[in-house]
């Protein structure tokens, strides 16, 4: 379905995107989707046809890329030009589409402050790709032709090739409000709220480990398995004289890890990541108090999810975010006894806002920075498909080494323990 039936857009109606989910050979998850509309009882009333225009550059793309920010942006795109403004535009049907539209799209899309400069430029380009495709597909019907709403530009790649892209033929803003980065987590809270996890929130503490330690993504973070899955080790480590010098985690394709199909997050990157040499301690005695953890856990057998929740199942990460939130709210009172005025500042902060477990991987990438990483290095150890996260902290490392001092290795023996307690700033008895 491509033409629809005009709507009131005070009535509620929607597109959204509908997913389906299929289990391929190695218990590999397969996501795919699709553009739908709902009435205002979020009833799917109509199946579109507008996935088929959502496409990739590439020609030769993964079986699991699923186009996911894609569709986000052609999302938006539906219901701004059908829904939000349609008393202006009066339009049933994408042929009958206006450039004045389209510009109007972006200019509403790209000021809003919430959205950065690459943000408007990817949605710029995904929308450009859409149109272009479709217009393509029905070109006897459509008012516009692509050259209406594009042109070519040549650039140059940073392997120095000269090639041509489409973008848009008119200029498209965005609001000038640098995205600040600064969203430190300090050390000391960092030290509470690890060990105050070991103790009261078992069942996420491996997980930021995860994020602060091995920068891993909190959604990648819920994809590891256990060494012992039988859909293969999650986790491999090289040891020299018990010691473990180098660990890698498996994150080449989001599995299926529970038996109610329910998927557990999203891997960014597919790729094995390695900890970082400097964590590899601190990683060590993390993981192997997890097991300990594990081993008094049920769990799927089949699928050997590396954190579980209540059931026994793995943990998904919007189950992880809420826990986590609870745990940065359980923890304020004990920062507010610090006799650090850094540490009581954050308390208060904390009494007014949320975090999400980003800021771990926040607080990773900080620490490499302050540890001499260049461009290069911080995309491999984050795991980013381009350097543009990197060159934004490495711009701003000046500014980040005036707010944070020097961490030495020692600084991560907090979570060594004897038998009967955990050694930590906070002081937490384990057992």
């Amino acid at each position: 379905m491509s033409r629809i039936t005009p709507i009131n857009p005070m009535e509620g109606y929607r597109f959204v995107i509908y997913r389906h989910r299929l289990i391929i050979h190695d218990d590999q998850l397969i996501t795919r989707q699709f553009v739908v509309l709902k009435d205002p009882d979020n009833i799917i009333i109509a199946f579109t046809t507008f996935h088929n225009h959502i496409k990739s550059a590439r020609w030769i793309k993964s079986i699991s890329d699923d186009s996911n920010n894609r569709f986000s942006f052609v999302i938006a795109f539906l219901n701004h030009v059908f829904i939000k403004k349609y008393t202006v535009n009066r339009i049933d049907c994408l042929t009958q589409l206006t450039v004045p539209m389209i510009r109007d799209f972006f200019t509403n899309y790209s000021l809003n402050s919430s959205h950065s400069k690459s943000t408007v430029e990817r949605c710029a380009t995904s929308i450009i790709g859409f149109l272009t495709c479709y217009v393509k597909s029905c070109e006897s019907e459509c008012r516009l032709k692509v050259s209406d709403f594009t042109k070519e530009e040549r650039y140059q790649t940073r392997y120095g090739e000269i090639k041509y892209r489409l973008v848009p033929a008119f200029e498209v803003l965005y609001n000038h409000n640098l995205k600040s980065i600064f969203r430190d987590i300090p050390d000391a809270v960092l030290h509470t709220l690890l060990a105050y996890a070991a103790q009261h929130y078992k069942d996420i503490f491996f997980l930021i480990v995860l994020s602060a330690f091995a920068g891993l993504r909190p959604s990648e973070a819920c994809n590891v398995r256990q060494e012992c899955s039988p859909l293969g080790s999650g986790l491999t480590m090289r040891k020299t004289n018990g010691k473990a010098t180098r660990i890698v985690i498996d994150l080449t394709a989001e599995k299926n890890l529970r038996s109610d199909l329910l998927p557990v997050g999203r891997i960014k990157k597919e790729r094995k990541q390695q900890i970082y040499p400097r964590f590899l301690s601190a990683f060590m005695d993390a993981y192997e108090l997890h097991k300990q953890y594990l081993s008094t856990c049920k769990f799927e057998t089949d699928y050997c999810p590396m954190s579980v929740n209540y059931q026994g199942k793995a943990m998904t990460y919007d189950n992880y975010r809420i826990k986590f939130r609870q745990l940065s709210r359980d923890i304020i009172p004990l920062l507010l006894q610090s006799n650090s005025q850094e540490v009581i500042e954050y308390a208060h902060d904390l009494q007014e806002h949320n975090i999400a477990p980003h800021i771990l991987r926040h607080w990773f990438t900080v620490k490499l920075c302050t540890y001499g990483e260049d461009v290069a290095g911080l995309q491999y150890w984050r795991g980013d498909k381009s350097p543009e996260s990197a060159l934004i902290y490495l711009q701003n490392k000046g500014e980040l080494q005036k707010q944070l001092r020097y961490i030495n290795d020692e600084l991560f023996d907090f979570l060594k323990y004897s038998s009967d307690k955990m050694i930590s700033k906070g002081d937490f008895d384990y057992e």
